[in-house]
């Protein structure tokens, strides 16, 4: 009579558990890579819109607002005085954040403005995703 085997030895499992860790280890560092290079790009998107609406700002009240005003007054008019033609419907409902849930930096300089994202590390600084990145490197790309 012959001897069926009803199970996978111990051996066989630890060979699978071993293969099945070895390809863990292969893809997941990949798709994080992708998931962060996604993030950035959706960040571009934002930070151009942003753009946008800070000329679309300038177009109706005849400047950018200051560094220190930033995008609040976007948000709500904050100068009634120095906004006199401040849209109603206002141009922001809320402070942008980039996609790591940060908030974008905006910065004016003479008659122009940079805007920005710390990146993945959500802090000034950093090498590859944690590095700080602007609507200007994010228009280089296209």
């Amino acid at each position: 009579m012959k001897k069926f085997r009803k199970a996978f030895s111990l051996i066989e499992l630890l060979i699978v558990v071993v293969i099945l860790g070895v390809l863990a280890s292969l893809v997941i560092p990949n798709l994080f890579k992708k998931g962060e290079k996604v993030k950035k790009e959706l960040t571009c998107v934002k930070m151009n819109g942003l753009s946008d609406i800070l000329k679309s700002f300038k177009s109706d009240n005849g400047l950018y607002p200051s560094t220190r005003e930033g995008f609040s007054t976007l948000v709500s008019n904050t100068d009634e005085e120095k906004y006199k033609n401040y849209s109603e419907a206002g141009y922001l409902e809320n402070l942008p954040t980039d996609a790591w849930g940060t908030d974008i930096v905006y910065i004016k300089a003479d008659k122009s403005f940079t805007i920005m994202s710390y990146g993945a590390d959500r802090q000034e600084g950093g090498d590859d995703f944690d590095k700080d990145f602007s609507s200007i490197e994010c228009n280089k790309r296209k």
